[in-house]
Parts: C-alpha cells; sequence; structure tokens
C-alpha cells in the first residue's frame, strides 16, 4: 500500500525542527516565514515581513492546508513502495526545502535501504549565510554571492530524518556490522 499521509510522529519531528513563531521572521537563508516554517499561505501568496501575526490555531490550520503540496511533491518523486517512517522522514526534508532532491529520490527509488540514502540526506545540511563576515564554505573568501554554510540546526535535523528514515529497517543496521 502506498503512503499518502505524514503521521503524528512525523508532524511531531517537522513541529519540533521548525519551531513555532506567530509573527513573521526570516529563517536562516532570509526567506520570509511564519507559524510553523511556512513560506506561503494556502492562496499560494508568499509570507512577507510586513503579514500580521496568526493564532496558533491558524498555525495549525495553515500547516494542514498546505501540507497537500509537500504529499503531491512526494507521489511525483518516489515510486517505491516506502514505510510510514521513511515517508515522514522524506515529508520533513520536502517541507523544508519545498522538493525531494533528485539524487535522493533516484537512490530510493533504486533501493530503499540503499546506505548511502542516510548521506545523501545530510547533503541537505547547507544554506545561503550572506553577510555574517565569514568563509562558510571553506574556500578562502568571505562572504562571496552564494556563500554557502552548514548550519548545526539543519545538520541535526537532517540526521534525525535520515534516523526515521532507516528506524526499524533491520537489515540496513545489520549491514552496518
Amino acid at each position: 500500500m502506498k503512503i499518502k499521509t505524514i503521521s503524528d510522529k512525523g508532524i511531531s519531528l517537522l513541529h519540533h525542527f521548525e519551531g513555532l513563531k506567530l509573527k513573521p521572521y526570516l529563517c536562516p537563508a532570509g526567506v520570509p516565514t511564519i507559524g510553523f516554517g511556512n513560506t506561503f499561505y494556502e492562496d499560494g501568496r508568499k509570507v512577507t515581513m510586513n503579514d500580521s501575526a496568526i493564532t496558533v490555531k491558524r498555525a495549525y490550520t495553515l500547516f494542514q492546508n498546505v501540507a497537500p503540496v509537500y504529499h503531491g511533491t512526494i507521489a511525483k518523486s518516489i515510486s517505491a513502495d516506502i514505510t510510514q517512517n521513511q515517508y515522514d522522514a522524506l515529508f520533513s526534508l520536502c517541507y523544508n526545502l519545498g522538493h525531494i532532491p533528485k539524487s535522493l529520490a533516484n537512490k530510493i527509488n533504486a533501493n530503499q535501504l540503499d546506505k548511502t540514502i542516510w548521506g545523501t540526506f545530510l547533503l541537505f545540511g547547507k544554506a545561503v549565510l550572506d553577510k555574517d563576515g565569514k568563509d562558510n564554505d571553506g574556500d578562502g573568501i568571505i562572504d562571496e554571492k552564494g556563500e554557502m554554510g552548514e548550519l548545526l540546526g539543519l545538520v541535526r535535523r537532517r540526521n534525525s530524518e535520515a534516523h526515521l528514515y532507516f528506524l526499524n529497517q533491520v537489515n540496513f543496521y545489520t549491514h552496518l556490522k
């Protein structure tokens, strides 16, 4: 059976990492965001820094109303028969990035238990970090256009998503020994 929705466990993970902010704020990548990491509203309008604050109830409603966008993205990207944990991990990643990276989708569709999937999750623990006065990508040039830097919070999130993806996959953990 093909999974089509995120579970309560997946929602808890996502809400943990997104946090809840009732006023618009700029995420580390500089994108206006509100609620549980929403960058747009149900009607497709992007969040702006001039938007009014929302209530906790509105934040939950907004999350539920935009979730189908990400369910659709997963359905288009993943053809493999995946578990609920795998779906939840992919939903969290997709919600954060706005898409499922092709490199990840290709690996999952070829072999859901490919050990390199964990490392592929980790490739997406960086964000553009211009104007912080640091050499975020270690190339010796400070703050060139598009400077990418690893964010500890994103690295934790990607590891948690990868862990959830492989949770209860005995074959994966057996092969690590």
